[in-house]
């Protein structure tokens, strides 16, 4: 599990079958500020995630993969 934030969505016009009608987004992992310890950083990395509950840019999210999301 890590927090992420929306930074956009995935447009694709072509799914497998079980994914259609699934909204595709993109989020950048957040992690702690080494430095000062106090706020959350990017971490340059880009994830491509299902979105179940209806999330919008810009927002916080929490990420589960493997089979913890099943």
């Amino acid at each position: 599990m890590f927090v992420a934030r929306v930074t956009g969505s995935v447009v694709s016009t072509l799914k497998v079958q079980s994914m259609t009608g699934q909204k595709l987004l993109t989020v950048e992992p957040l992690r702690i500020d080494p430095q000062t310890h106090d706020r959350l950083i990017g971490t340059g990395r880009t994830f491509v995630c299902v979105d179940l509950i209806g999330v919008g840019a810009d927002e916080l999210v929490l990420i589960v993969q493997g089979s913890s999301a099943r």
